[in-house]
């Protein structure tokens, strides 16, 4: 007897793994950014910063819609993941600068107890600072200031000229 599958939306339905977002930006919103001359200069320099170091030292990871974050880099510098956001929650993009620092790949098994014991999560995920692009084409010079930002562990002389999306989105500063 041959067993037929049910629809996609009928089978997600049926495992309650479906919600619905009012905040997610729209499909066409999404389309724009990702087809825009803004994620193309991104990917442009990201591209030319691991060509110039000859090898990829900025890791770039797209993200499917209905995700409102579109894309990220990451530059990693002993366990600390430096993490540039570009996301979608409303009209206009923003990036989000994002510090996650792994604490458990001690090789010491005694150390991995501890942390286990303490139930000290094993990555702590701080942010830094987060800004609007209001611009519908970024220079590509304010663009490139964004990734020395990524590169340079979050110096205040590399900060990013957009806006900050609000005044207390900067947590203490690491220079």
């Amino acid at each position: 007897m041959a067993n037929t599958l049910v629809s996609l939306a009928d089978f997600l339905k049926g495992r309650r793994l479906t919600q619905k977002h009012s905040g997610l930006p729209s499909a066409q919103a999404r389309q724009r950014l990702e087809q825009s001359q803004l994620l193309k200069s991104m990917r442009e320099i990201c591209a030319e910063i691991n060509g110039e170091a000859g090898t990829v030292i900025v890791d770039e990871h797209q993200y499917l819609a209905p995700e409102p974050v579109v894309s990220s880099f990451t530059f990693t510098r002993g366990q600390t993941e430096y993490v540039m956001r570009l996301e979608l929650w409303g009209p206009r993009p923003s990036l989000l600068f994002v510090t996650r620092k792994w604490r458990d790949s001690s090789q010491n098994r005694l150390f991995r107890w501890f942390y286990q014991l303490a139930e000290v999560e094993p990555v702590s995920v701080n942010l830094k600072f987060t800004c609007e692009i209001q611009s519908e084409h970024p220079s590509e010079e304010e663009v490139k200031r964004c990734f020395f930002y990524l590169l340079s562990g979050w110096s205040r002389s590399y900060l990013p000229s957009f806006k900050p999306r609000k005044a207390a989105t900067t947590e203490g500063g690491t220079e």
